[in-house]
Order: structure tokens, then C-alpha cells, then sequence
């Protein structure tokens, strides 16, 4: 391995270790995490913000005054990723520093505050914050143990292989995230390969 990819395959482990703790100190042992109630448990307030910008995903900003972090996630966007956008911005609120404004969208901000970017790049790795806060929300909304508890339970294995669009749906429908982001993890922990 390169050391560069060494690094991100250790950071990946701290990122799983960082979310089974807590998952476990917040008792989240069951699909579909509620990542609302996580939010306010880690004392971050949930703001569904209006916004004509519908490349703006969601923003997490630290209040000067109080200290609390507020999250704000697109209310046009669908409830699934609403649910990523929370688990994403929850990921830099846990695992980055942050001092201001920061706020995700898939083009090119304007000049102020700190942007970050979250869109097709970050799953090339060229931004380390916005694919660490990916990995996070995918680990947090999707854990491994509880997939392949839902495949056996259901014996998906087959279903998989036989009716691959019906059975993702249908598991993209427990765990309340897009098909596309379940297909995604279930390549990360190597259900399905990446072709």
C-alpha cells in the first residue's frame, strides 16, 4: 500500500471506532438509526432550512455566543438525504474543528465563510474532510453488523444475486437511505464488488 493510502485505511478504522462508540454509549443497535434524536443527544440543534439554492445540501455552524452547533439540511431535498446531510454534517461536527460557517453543496460557494465541498470529487478522495464526513454518515446510518443482521435475516444473500434492484430497495428501505448510498456501502464492506 501507499503511504498515502495507508493513511486513509487507518483514519477509515478511527472513523468505525469513533461511530461503534457511539452507537454503543447512545444504545443505536437497530435500523433505521434515528439520527435526529443522535443530533440532539450530541447537543447539536436540526434546522430544516428553505433555500432556492438546491445544490446546498445541509450547514453546520457553531454559535459564537452559546457554543452550540446548529445543523441546517435542505427541506426540499427527499427524507433520505436529509438523513445523509445530518449524518454527514454530524460527522465534521465530531470529527473535524471547525470556527465558522461551513456548509456543503455541490458546486462553488461565495467567498465567505469556509466551504466545503461535498459532491461527485469526494468519493475521489481530493478532499479528505468531505469523504471522512461520508464514510461517517454511511457507518453511522448503514453499520455493517446491522446489514449483513437484515441479509441473513432475510436471506438476501440470493435476493441479491437473483432480484439485485427489488432487494436493495427493499434494504434501502430499512435502514431509510437511497438506493444509491446502499449500494455504495454494500461495496465498502464487499457484499457486492465494484463492478
Amino acid at each position: 500500500m501507499e503511504p498515502s493510502s495507508t493513511r486513509v485505511h487507518v483514519r477509515k478504522k478511527q472513523i468505525r471506532s469513533v461511530v461503534a462508540r457511539i452507537r454503543e454509549e447512545h444504545e443505536l443497535s437497530t435500523a433505521p438509526i434515528d439520527v435526529e434524536e443522535l443530533a440532539r443527544k450530541l447537543a447539536a440543534r436540526v434546522m430544516k432550512v428553505e433555500t432556492d439554492d438546491d445544490e446546498l445540501s445541509g450547514f453546520l455552524y457553531r454559535d459564537p455566543q452559546s457554543g452550540e452547533a446548529v445543523i441546517g439540511v435542505n427541506k426540499s431535498h427527499s427524507p433520505t438525504r436529509q438523513r445523509f446531510t445530518l449524518a454527514h454534517e454530524l460527522g465534521h461536527l465530531v470529527l473535524h474543528s471547525f470556527d465558522d460557517l461551513h456548509y456543503d453543496r455541490k458546486g462553488y460557494g461565495s467567498g465567505f465563510g469556509r466551504v466545503r465541498m461535498r459532491d461527485s470529487e469526494s468519493s475521489k478522495g481530493e478532499n479528505r474532510d468531505e469523504v471522512e464526513a461520508n464514510f461517517f454518515a454511511a457507518e453511522l446510518l448503514m453499520p455493517e453488523d446491522l446489514l449483513y443482521k437484515e441479509l441473513k435475516s432475510r436471506e438476501m444473500h440470493d435476493f441479491l444475486e437473483s432480484d439485485f434492484d427489488a432487494a436493495v430497495k427493499l434494504l434501502a428501505k430499512q435502514f431509510k437511505v437511497s438506493p444509491q448510498a446502499l449500494t455504495v456501502r454494500l461495496v465498502q464492506i464487499g457484499i457486492l464488488s465494484p463492478d
